[in-house]
């Protein structure tokens, strides 16, 4: 390292444009942590809604919040974004595919289906 001390860096990373793959992945991991981090959450209220019947009316009519539609509508996103990536990733791991082109078309088609399938499921299933 102390031969490389004239090489330039750039700390801001507001200058650096990353490519489609690379906010696929990032993304990819934010959403895993945060469906890891929300799922204790979720299954406390599945559990709450098997509970009884008086705690399934409660949580039915919370249901009918638009903000908590609009949330569900979130945490699907969450959740098929990273099923979509993540079977792009086991695509090219299949298939050794590593150029750049598949790279970006697939990652834009990851990015598309993500968001087809949250309106395909969600929007029946929310309104």
């Amino acid at each position: 390292m102390a031969g490389n001390r004239r090489r330039p860096v750039n700390r801001e990373l507001t200058t650096i444009r990353f490519s489609v793959s690379t906010l696929l992945s990032v993304f990819q991991q934010i959403s895993g942590v945060l469906l890891f981090l929300l799922l204790p959450g979720v299954l406390w209220l599945f559990q709450s809604s098997l509970a009884t019947p008086e705690s399934f009316a409660e949580l039915l009519a919370l249901a009918g919040n638009p903000l908590s539609r609009i949330i569900a509508l979130i945490l699907l996103w969450l959740f098929m974004h990273h099923l979509c990536a993540g079977l792009r990733s086991m695509y090219l791991e299949v298939f050794k595919s590593s150029g750049k082109r598949v790279a970006r078309f697939s990652s834009k088609v990851a990015i598309g289906a993500g968001v087809v399938l949250t309106l395909l499921v969600g929007v029946p299933w929310l309104w």
